[in-house]
């Protein structure tokens, strides 16, 4: 057994709910017994007591307490992850143990799955180490675990539908964090809604994104890319609003430095978009991918199959989208409160912090006839989205 002496810097971890499969640093205050049945005080580094005022100290198991794992040799040269790397993440005051789902065009970022909860986020290289277990006196370093083929496998973007005051369709960018099991009736994801214009889920922000339970005929891929030099009026567009997510319109007129107005479809609301928040309408319908005609003339002549250019043979998810109902429901977790010293002024809960990215309602806002595309967000700046649970 590697040594522990008192006053000597540990790891400890916890099996309070939501705590599972991290290890936050700490000063041993006491020396192990051989028997090992006593409980030992400790003092976290990263953690504070209730008010803040100090730092926290607990009585812990001498089973969950580990010495520090070696560093790895280079960080920034030295071991290379790859897809089904097993790593511990930098993540709120703590090393959060999880899974390298897949290697980002940026060769110095990762997109790292957690099973407790789920959840995906994105991390540089320098936010990681390698994932080692203390077995007996030795530390070993798991083997890479065997990832899903499936194209709807963890990390795969995807759109999620939604309605505004049941009365609008929206695609919500969102990546698919997991298959939901529990459901024996309809197959279900597990997917974490994100911006795919930024992609940003940096281990250290603090922005909430949101993570919901859909079912398979409410999400499909990612539509193709399809490069336009020039919108035409009564194009067929999608508008991306931040915040809120694809909604369809009209090209109704064109204005100078790439912006257009655009009226959409459902509400006959219009407002001001940049050529790079719009792209071509396409419609996913039993795993085809089709577009419209680059301009109607005379809207409402056509019916909705008619007209239509098939974009792709090749299919990603084989059911057909509800386009008038949603079952995306929001997954809120459990989870201890412990608090963290990163802030003396107003010191949030680790368990709420690492818990933000699976617990929050959402909220859609309709947007008025001159609102701009910013007014989609709260004071904060913090995106508000909400998808209905439908009747």
């Amino acid at each position: 057994m590697l040594s522990m002496a008192k006053d000597c810097e540990v790891e400890v971890s916890s099996e309070d709910e939501g705590f599972k499969g991290a290890w936050y640093r700490a000063i041993l205050q006491e020396n192990p017994t051989k028997s090992g049945r006593k409980k030992l005080q400790i003092c976290y580094m990263t953690l504070v007591d209730e008010d803040g005022s100090s730092l926290l100290t607990e009585l812990v198991e001498q089973r969950l307490i580990r010495p520090v794992p070696p560093e790895d040799p280079n960080p920034n040269n030295g071991v290379d992850f790859e897809e089904g790397s097993v790593v511990d993440a930098d993540l709120k005051d703590g090393w959060w143990t999880g899974v390298v789902v897949k290697k980002m065009a940026d060769d110095d970022k990762f997109l790292v799955y957690f099973d407790h909860p789920p959840d995906l986020m994105q991390f540089q290289r320098k936010q990681l180490r390698t994932h080692l277990d203390l077995i007996g006196s030795e530390w070993v370093r798991p083997e890479n675990k065997e990832l899903s083929k499936s194209l709807s496998r963890s990390g795969t973007m995807v759109e999620v539908s939604c309605k505004i005051d049941k009365l609008e369709d929206v695609w919500v960018p969102a990546l698919i964090v997991k298959e939901d099991n529990d459901d024996d009736e309809q197959k279900r994801f597990i997917v974490k809604c994100c911006d795919d214009k930024s992609f940003t889920f940096d281990g250290d922000d603090d922005a909430k994104p949101n993570i919901l339970a859909v079912d398979l005929c409410n999400v499909r891929p990612k539509p193709p890319p399809c490069f336009v030099e020039k919108y035409d009026l009564l194009d067929r567009v999608d508008a991306f609003r931040g915040g809120l997510g694809w909604r369809q319109g009209l090209v109704r007129r064109i204005l100078s430095e790439e912006r257009y107005i655009v009226s959409f479809v459902a509400t006959k609301e219009e407002s001001v978009f940049k050529h790079s928040n719009l792209r071509l309408s396409q419609d996913w319908e039993d795993g085809v991918w089709l577009q419209q005609p680059k301009s109607l003339t005379k809207p409402g002549n056509k019916t909705p199959s008619q007209g239509k250019r098939k974009m792709s043979m090749e299919t990603t998810l084989t059911c057909r989208p509800k386009m008038y109902s949603t079952a995306a429901k929001p997954i809120t977790y459990k989870r201890t409160r412990k608090r963290s010293k990163t802030s003396s002024e107003n010191v949030e809960t680790i368990g709420n912090e690492r818990e933000s990215v699976a617990a929050i309602e959402l909220s859609l806002a309709r947007v008025s006839l001159n609102q701009k595309a910013d007014d989609a967000r709260n004071g904060d700046d913090t995106p508000v989205i909400m998808i209905p649970t439908g009747n």
